[in-house]
């Protein structure tokens, strides 16, 4: 009665994912080194303006200047960088969405919106 029936055991997270595994993990590595080199050129770009005014901030505490008003004269170039670095991630966002729209409707519900 039980002849020419079978049963196969996998882990769920290999049916979810099927052989897809690897490749994912390896754009989440190229993703994480993307990351991490925005993240050093904003930084090496912060401390090359820092250090190109070094001079005037001397020049401006020689005189006088506290270091409130020192450090004052830098933030609106801060807050224009902070500006369009939330505007940029505004406009992905909204990409992002796009493409969740964009996805095949046989793509779990779980995979597209974690929350649930």
């Amino acid at each position: 009665m039980d002849e020419g029936w079978s049963a196969t055991a996998s882990s769920l997270s290999r049916q979810i994912t099927g052989d897809v595994r690897t490749p994912l993990l390896v754009l989440l590595g190229a993703v994480f080194l993307l990351l991490a080199m925005a993240i050093t050129n904003v930084a090496l770009l912060t401390l090359a303006l820092t250090r190109r005014r070094e001079h005037e901030l001397a020049v401006r505490r020689a005189i006088g200047a506290t270091g409130a008003s020192c450090s004052g004269s830098s933030s609106p170039r801060a807050r224009s960088s902070a500006r369009s670095a939330a505007r940029s991630g505004s406009r992905r966002h909204r990409g992002v969405r796009v493409l969740v729209l964009l996805l095949p409707p046989n793509v779990p519900a779980r995979l597209v919106d974690p929350g649930r």
